[in-house]
């Protein structure tokens, strides 16, 4: 299961998105990808910051984490 977080493809100009956090190029992601993959990971997270984000939803109550992820997708608009 892959999780990159934000990856810097033509999507996201299309779409016209800007990420607060860095992306990363679809060739670093595949490779990393396919590296964990190999080495028989099931869950790959790429980056400290996507890791951390991961673990903060994960911790925090479901009423914040929602709020949250509401402020950013409403600032994609």
């Amino acid at each position: 299961m892959l999780c990159p977080g934000p990856v810097d493809t033509n999507f996201n100009n299309v779409a016209g998105v800007k990420f607060k956090l860095p992306s990363y190029t679809s060739e670093h992601v595949a490779k990393y990808a396919i590296d964990k993959m190999l080495r028989n990971k099931f869950l790959i997270v790429p980056g400290l910051k996507i890791k951390f984000v991961r673990l903060m939803a994960k911790i925090s109550p479901n009423n914040i984490t929602s709020k949250i992820v509401y402020m950013m997708q409403e600032r994609k608009r």
